[in-house]
């Protein structure tokens, strides 16, 4: 962009910018740099604010999914001891009832 000087329809000096695509460019006064400047400040704030929103919330995703993660794992750990114990328990009572049957039939090592 380029800043030049021009006199005004009263004879006092302005200062133009112009997007520099020649003389048919497009031509900003100053009380337009102003508001233009502005309005360029406050996309550009929004911009920041929109990118820092999604980070948090890429931040917040990921913890979540790590917390998560871990007490998938914690709960998978408790199950299998769940499960070891009950299968013990179960075979411990299968060969006690087997035991049992032998010594009914007379054929453990319990002898009477």
């Amino acid at each position: 962009m380029e800043i030049s000087y021009r006199r005004g329809q009263n004879g006092e000096e302005r200062r133009m910018q112009e997007n520099g695509s020649g003389s048919g460019g497009f031509i900003k006064w100053p009380h337009q740099l102003d508001s233009y400047d502005f309005g360029r400040a406050k996309t550009e704030e929004w911009m920041e604010s929109a990118k820092n929103t999604t980070q948090s919330a890429h931040d917040k995703a990921c913890d979540v999914a790590n917390n998560t993660e871990a007490q998938a794992q914690q709960s998978k750990e408790e199950n299998a001891g769940f499960l070891q114990q009950t299968g013990e328990q179960v075979a411990n009572m299968a060969q006690g009832a087997i035991d049992g049957v032998k010594n009914t039939l007379g054929m453990g090592s319990e002898k009477k």
